[in-house]
């Protein structure tokens, strides 16, 4: 989407305003790479789980990560899962874990202890979690619903797309693509029209 973004208007944008469901893993490592700014919520922060690996800091001076109770897991080797790439983190030894108060909850494994699987965007994420604490992330988040909602609602309510009225993909899009101009149009409208002139409401069609 960013790269489409910058395709359409013809420059990079600073800073894109997103929702949590975009959020994941790859996209945030690739908006790093872009060396642009991405503000969305992280559904997976506050997970129930407490020995989720999200719960786990990572501590980029020693190349390890901290465990809820206090216990650090270090670099052992790369290696491969299901053919994507990752780093294994390990406590010093499988008696770390079978001592602590949560063996069995944070992992069954006797023989090497609870091990995490690091995949190459997932540093992203806590860089990314840090951002969103600042209040310039957050102030600029809070203009996303005034930003984004009214437009479903005068798509809904003033151009009567309460669903689609196709089937199939080519004339969903279709479809989508004449709502979408009439939009921009009403919005071009609006922006070059006299003052107090606003456009009747197209009526919304009979069940």
């Amino acid at each position: 989407m960013l790269e489409r973004a910058e395709a359409e208007t013809g420059g990079r944008t600073p800073l894109t305003l997103a929702d949590a469901g975009y959020h994941a893993g790859p996209h945030l490592a690739a908006s790093e790479q872009r060396e642009q700014r991405v503000v969305m919520p992280d559904r997976w922060h506050r997970v129930a789980d407490p020995y989720h690996k999200n719960r786990f800091v990572y501590d980029e001076a020693t190349d390890s990560y901290r465990c809820p109770n206090g216990e650090r897991l270090s670099f052992v080797r790369p290696g491969v899962n299901k053919g994507v790439p990752v780093r294994l983190y390990l406590p010093a030894s499988a008696s770390v874990c079978t001592a602590c108060p949560a063996f069995g909850v944070c992992t069954p494994n006797r023989r090497v202890g609870r091990q995490l699987q690091i995949r190459p965007h997932e540093p992203a994420v806590p860089r990314h979690r840090l951002w969103m604490e600042t209040e310039e992330a957050q102030r600029a988040y809070r203009r996303r619903a005034p930003l984004i909602e009214p437009l479903f609602g005068i798509l809904k309510t003033q151009l009567g797309a309460w669903r689609f009225t196709l089937r199939g993909l080519s004339e969903v899009e279709a479809e989508w693509t004449l709502l979408a101009t009439a939009f921009n149009l009403r919005t071009l409208w609006r922006d070059r029209a006299p003052d107090g002139w606003t456009p009747d409401p197209v009526p919304r069609p009979a069940s």
